[in-house]
């Protein structure tokens, strides 16, 4: 990239000479490179984040786009009043596109590439298993916790929830953290791709499903620590298991929900109470739009 950068440079010197001469040459070259920075290299690297192209592609788009903007600046158009006016007013439709229009169009290539094909199978509740209702705060949505786990706050504020097995002196065996994001900024994939890559340096054994119903975007992710090069994670003095994450948004929902479950035992018992807890998720109406979330958890 450093070399690219370095033949762009040396080819714009080229021209110092026009861009001191004339004030329409400077106008549409930087107007150009505008373009290219605002409307096109964000969406290729979006595209590449989700895996629609590898890197290796998205180099080669960048840098062809890099270049052609190098090219017409040895244009003789370039000089011409027309052409600069031209180039600002794609330049302001770029500023457009990347700023009011990024997230439609993120969509948009979420939803053509097959990002959302999975499956997520999530039972329907045991009746065996005695839930309670529990609402997030500023009632953005709604879950059923089991009601022999233990309720305790964060910080004085933030709920969460854990299990403790009673055969082993009360041990911890899971600790469930409901949370929120703001759906209205990002699409989902954003939150997965760094979490997804922060595991990968943890050296995780990751799992990722994401699909979309009728009810919305699905999408959990499952990180196991149980590897040969995996680093064991430990929180409050519990060895870390497994780790799942669910996240959940809706098109018509300015939040989103964010299940966040820490397994310190492998217990399949566990594993279906959180799937039953993560199929009873709903949406609450008239919310205050508040989302917070401790960056302990983060």
């Amino acid at each position: 990239m450093l070399i690219t950068y370095l033949l762009v440079l040396s080819l714009l010197l080229f021209n110092i000479r026009r861009a001191r001469e004339n004030h329409n040459f400077k106008y549409s070259v930087l107007a150009l490179f505008g373009v290219m920075y605002f409307g096109i290299w964000p969406f290729i690297n979006f595209s590449a984040s989700i895996a629609l192209f590898d890197d290796t592609i998205a180099h080669v788009l960048r840098l062809c786009s890099l270049l052609a903007c190098v090219l017409f600046s040895f244009s003789p158009w370039v000089t011409r009043p027309v052409f600069s006016y031209v180039a600002i007013g794609l330049f302001c439709c770029s500023l457009v596109v990347s700023f009011g229009l990024e997230k439609p169009i993120k969509r948009k290539i979420l939803l053509s590439s097959n990002y959302f094909n999975g499956d997520i199978y999530l039972p329907e509740f045991e009746s065996h298993v005695s839930l309670a209702p529990y609402r997030f705060p500023s009632d953005l949505y709604e879950i059923q916790v089991p009601d022999s786990w233990l309720h305790k706050k964060l910080d004085g504020y933030f709920d969460y929830f854990i299990s403790s097995s009673k055969s082993t002196q009360n041990q911890t065996e899971l600790e469930f953290r409901p949370s929120c994001f703001d759906a209205s900024a990002i699409v989902i994939s954003e939150l997965l791709v760094p979490l997804i890559a922060s595991e990968k340096v943890l050296g995780a054994e990751l799992e990722k499903d994401c699909s979309l119903t009728t009810f919305g975007y699905h999408c959990l992710v499952k990180s196991a620590y149980t590897g040969e090069q995996s680093e064991r994670l430990s929180i409050d003095g519990n060895e870390v298991f497994e780790r799942w994450w669910y996240f959940i948004a809706s098109d018509d929902k300015q939040y989103g929900g964010v299940m966040d479950i820490v397994f310190f035992q492998n217990s399949q018992a566990n594993q279906r109470e959180v799937k039953s807890l993560l199929v009873s998720f709903s949406f609450r109406d008239g919310g205050d739009s508040k989302c917070l979330t401790p960056s302990s958890w983060m």
